[in-house]
């Protein structure tokens, strides 16, 4: 205290108490603390979100009966993310397989090998085992027209059927309500009755 007292002017010294001094240096520091707390960055309660990681606009969800497995498609997260987490579709995509599955275990077990929804494009492609080749014309067509109804209801615009190669098998019309039956029978078999059906 008496180092400060040699540096204020005479009057302040004869005038002001050591407790009044006290008093005053106290209040000057508080004041200059809370200055300098409010103004300093980064200590806000706000949380911060990291932006969304671009996703590939296509998942596939295998078969839960044990149909080979297709991957997803890669997705852009950085590499140094040690933990995948669930994109929001994937539950999505699992309640459509399941679903479709559905529909079509009445026709036949592990007809459906895995679903592929496209949520930008609206459309839904479901793989099918070469199993769909043993259906008759009349289950081909009810089994196709059941799933493309379930599509519909589920907001997709297109539907495709395609079969282990990737060959379509059966599509959602353009003009019409009825599915559009590309290919009943593999293709090696010659088509000796596709004039009857």
């Amino acid at each position: 205290m008496a180092t400060l007292r040699t540096r204020l002017p005479e009057s302040v010294n004869t005038r002001v108490s050591d407790a009044g001094l006290t008093g005053a240096i106290a209040g000057v520091l508080v004041l200059l603390l809370w200055t300098g707390i409010s103004l300093l960055p980064g200590k806000s309660s706000e949380i911060a979100v990291a932006p969304p990681t671009p996703r590939a606009p296509a998942i596939r969800v295998p078969n839960p009966k044990g149909s080979p497995t297709a991957a997803a498609p890669p997705t852009a997260s950085p590499p140094a993310a040690p933990v995948l987490e669930r994109t929001p579709e994937q539950p999505l995509i699992a309640a459509i397989q399941d679903q479709v599955a559905a529909i079509t275990e009445q026709y036949a077990d592990g007809l459906i090998q895995s679903t592929q929804a496209n949520f930008q494009s609206s459309r839904l492609i479901v793989t099918v085992s070469n199993t769909w080749y043993t259906l008759n014309p009349a289950q081909q067509d009810q089994m196709a027209r059941e799933v493309l109804r379930r599509a519909r209801s589920l907001d997709f615009r297109t539907l495709q059927i395609t079969n282990p190669q990737n060959q379509l098998l059966a599509r959602s019309p353009v003009v019409g309500t009825e599915m559009v039956i590309m290919q009943r029978q593999p293709p090696d078999v010659p088509a000796s009755g596709a004039a009857d059906s």
